[in-house]
């Protein structure tokens, strides 16, 4: 591991329990945090969750930490975010106030940098709506305990790169600024289908990874699964895999999916043989009908 003077400053705006939970997981893993919050309480509570978080992580882990970085608190947002690599906004659920916190932040915070917010109620859009640079605003929703469960749904929006590692983006050059965006083409409803009854964001190949998917069908009794899209080698073959895992029954749409090659695509359908039911899509409407 790098030093800590290495790595790049962490700024945490709002720190109540999700706020804390993000200063205390980036200051144990060696990066200096910048928090603000206007609350008068706010340096005490962060302490009891950084003394939490300190004791349950040297628990958990075998091999030495680094050494922790340093949290201090900021008199003001523009002070928290200069020099900052990364800045987690945690502020409550009002998208006006988020507005708000991101017109202050991007006046001082560096073209480079990225704002993940921790919100489990907002589409990137919308927290981009009216923003001096759109693009540098993702979701980045955490689980909980922040500083415990190191998962993180990331979700660029409209205006972001993909997200995804420097490695896949050699393998495949044909993705770009802006593709998978939420609601846009290739990546919403079609119309007949329109509206839909929920909407879950898928953030990798599966849509179980890292998603409300199987929640949703938990709550609604919903057992059964009919999965088609692109492409039938990535997303819908792990997508399939993840529900058979999950003792789901699943139908796969044979001509409902597409890859890259027809020979990836026909090769894929027979590894899921023993996994899934495979219809087309003219025998799925036939037999709904008959359900």
């Amino acid at each position: 591991m790098g030093e800590t003077k290495s790595r790049a400053k962490i700024a945490i705006i709002g720190g109540g329990v999700i706020g804390g939970g993000w200063a205390a997981r980036f200051a144990l893993a060696g990066h200096d945090v910048a928090v603000y919050d206007p609350d008068p309480e706010a340096e005490r509570k962060i302490g009891e969750v950084c003394a939490n978080a300190e004791a349950a992580t040297r628990r958990l882990y075998v091999a030495p930490l680094p050494a922790p970085g340093a949290i201090t608190y900021a008199a003001s947002i523009a002070e928290a975010v200069a020099g900052a690599g990364w800045v987690q906004e945690s502020v409550s659920e009002r998208l006006d106030l988020k507005h708000r916190v991101y017109a202050e932040i991007q006046e001082t915070l560096e073209a480079e940098a990225v704002i993940g917010s921790s919100t489990s109620g907002f589409k990137p859009s919308e927290l981009q709506q009216g923003a001096k640079d759109p693009g540098q605003i993702i979701v980045a929703h955490p689980f909980n305990p922040v500083y415990l469960l190191p998962l993180v749904e990331l979700v660029p929006g409209p205006e972001g790169e993909p997200l995804i590692a420097p490695h896949l983006k050699e393998l495949r050059p044909f993705l770009a600024k802006g593709d998978f965006a939420p609601n846009g083409w290739g990546h919403t409803l079609v119309d007949t289908l329109h509206p839909a009854d929920y909407v879950v964001e898928k953030v990798a190949y599966s849509a179980f990874y890292q998603t409300r998917l199987e929640y949703i069908m938990r709550a609604l009794g919903v057992e059964h699964l009919i999965v088609g899209g692109i492409v039938t080698n990535g997303g819908v073959a792990s997508t399939l895999r993840d529900a058979h895992l999950r003792n789901l029954e699943t139908c796969m749409l044979t001509d409902g999916c597409a890859a890259f090659r027809d020979d990836v695509h026909n090769a894929t359908l027979l590894s899921l043989g023993t996994v899934t039911h495979q219809l087309t899509c003219a025998e799925a409407l036939t037999w709904l009908d008959t359900a």
